[in-house]
């Protein structure tokens, strides 16, 4: 019988950087354009979420209602462009006051209607509703063309009910009053201001400049830049556009003209409430599906929302929030797949969501979450050593402390350092307190003499050693563990399973030569 011999552990330090604490990252900044702190951000959340679709904010029946018909809005049905134009004003919300403005538009058009059936071709028909328009809603003055302009003054719903108007308020209005005698009307985009374009049949395009009391069919050409460009557009309080800045006009859809009135007109901060503001965001945000320079804005959005829950320590809320969302984000996930910017913005949401999980505790679902944020900052191209990056990990590291230190819990702890250890390469610091993680879990399974429990973790701690900074001292503790575990089994005189014992550490170790002398020494003495 071979004699009992007791291998010594080699010491693993501990690493400097292990973290503790409860404390966590969430590298996101203010969705823009907006001059609002976190401050702004305490209204009342309770009733967010209401929508029996993936949208946050709260929303009244009216805007419910009118984004569930969005499809309709997009194909052009009058009423429900009608009805997203005054959701996009803000301040239409209740059903009292969506009917009101409701039926101004439609009894305008009720009464000019013959008027306009009467002209026999697309520019005349276009051209009366022009003049009908002008002299009922922007109370043109002969002697003051612009008497009811107001270059701030970009709500649907105020033009109906006060006449003051600026360019994107006024095309709005054209646009849905045309949808109503099936005149193809889309917006017309510049960096400062907007305008309209009518297709006539035979493909003419007329060009209509709402704010001007002869802006019917008006000219842009190069000689309209030159001469007469500065005086139009330091009248109406605009930027100058050059003939250049024309020839790259954008022309949408009618409700993509709503959209961009929904999403840019409100940015100063007197102007609307910011919770209102970021509704309006949103709800432009889920119209806009296709855009990616919207869904960017939109989850900014919430970012912002998640950095507020954050600070105020609003756990719950934020998980009510991210359980929302959530289905919206993964769908815009795939439809974006080749976009690194969108990636890039739905990895941080994805981050931020495993970080509320990680603080409510809800271990499979931060897994989940923190795998998401960690393959979608790969699929962006960002690089493994990035701040974003080293953010999930430490993490991470708190979700394996929390087990560790306050539950004495290493199988939970290890479940996670095996799944993120493989995407560590980058953030070795990670590998390597993962290493201190393991070497702690070590000691009392060596005091107890638990060799099987022993080479199980130094097999794990083998497999996250950055650089191979602890591979000798790795490889020396495992073979000393493996001839305890078989010198055990030989002291009961249990040679067979000695000796297996010893066939795995000569397949495991690094170094077998005691391991592979002692299993000669066996075969020999023990040869059964």
């Amino acid at each position: 019988m071979i004699p009992f011999k007791q291998i010594c552990l080699a010491v693993i330090p501990a690493c400097a950087l292990l973290l503790s604490g409860c404390a966590f990252k969430l590298p996101f900044k203010n969705p823009t354009p907006n001059e609002y702190s976190i401050a702004d951000a305490t209204y009342d959340r309770s009733q967010f979420g209401n929508a029996p679709f993936p949208f946050w904010f709260n929303l009244k029946p009216v805007e419910i209602r009118t984004l569930q018909n969005d499809s309709r809005a997009k194909s052009e049905n009058p009423d429900e462009l009608l009805a997203l134009a005054l959701v996009a004003s803000g301040d239409v919300r209740d059903s009292m006051s969506f009917k009101r403005d409701t039926a101004i538009v439609k009894g305008f058009v009720a009464r000019i209607r013959p008027l306009v059936a009467a002209e026999h071709d697309a520019w005349h028909k276009g051209h009366a509703l022009f003049d009908a328009m002008r002299k009922e809603f922007l109370k043109a003055d002969p002697a003051a063309d612009l008497a009811g302009y107001d270059v701030n003054q970009g709500a649907f719903s105020t033009l109906l009910e006060t006449g003051k108007y600026n360019c994107i308020s006024s095309a709005m209005l054209y646009i849905v009053l045309a949808r109503y005698f099936d005149l193809p009307a889309s917006g017309v985009l510049l960096p400062s201001y907007a305008f309209v374009q009518l297709t006539a049949a035979d493909n003419k395009i007329i060009e209509i400049e709402t704010t001007a009391g002869n802006g019917f069919d008006w000219i842009h050409d190069e000689n309209f830049y030159k001469a007469k460009a500065l005086t139009w557009f330091l009248s109406r309080g605009l930027p100058r556009s050059t003939y250049e800045d024309y020839k790259k006009r954008l022309v949408v859809e009618p409700y993509r003209l709503v959209c961009f009135a929904m999403a840019r007109r409100h940015i100063d901060p007197a102007a609307m409430k910011f919770e209102d503001v970021n509704r309006l965001r949103e709800i432009t945000g889920y119209v806009l599906d296709d855009d990616a320079a919207t869904q960017k804005e939109r989850f900014a959005l919430y970012a912002l929302e998640c950095q507020y829950f954050q600070k105020s320590g609003d756990f719950k809320t934020a998980e009510r929030m991210f359980k929302k969302i959530m289905p919206v984000v993964l769908a815009q996930k795939q439809r974006f797949a080749e976009n690194g910017d969108v990636r890039w913005s739905i990895a941080a949401l994805e981050y931020g969501y495993a970080t509320i999980l990680l603080s409510v505790h809800n271990h499979e679902e931060f897994v989940a979450e923190s795998k998401a944020a960690l393959d979608g900052m790969a699929k962006s191209g960002m690089p493994d050593t990035s701040e974003m990056y080293k953010a999930v990990f430490e993490n991470v590291s708190h979700y394996i402390n929390f087990y560790t230190d306050n539950m004495s819990d290493y199988a939970d702890a290890e479940s996670l350092a095996t799944v993120f250890a493989p995407y560590a390469k980058g953030q070795e610091w990670f590998l390597t307190n993962v290493q201190a993680m393991y070497g702690t879990q070590l000691k009392p399974a060596w005091d107890k003499k638990d060799w099987p429990e022993a080479v199980r973790i130094l097999k794990k701690l083998k497999a996250v050693d950055p650089r191979g900074a602890n591979t000798a001292m790795i490889a020396k503790n495992l073979e000393a563990a493996y001839v305890n575990w078989s010198v055990s089994y030989s002291n009961e005189e249990e040679w067979a399973k000695a000796k297996n014992v010893l066939r795995q550490c000569v397949n495991d170790s690094a170094s077998t030569s005691q391991c592979g002398e002692m299993l000669d020494d066996l075969e020999k003495a023990h040869p059964q």
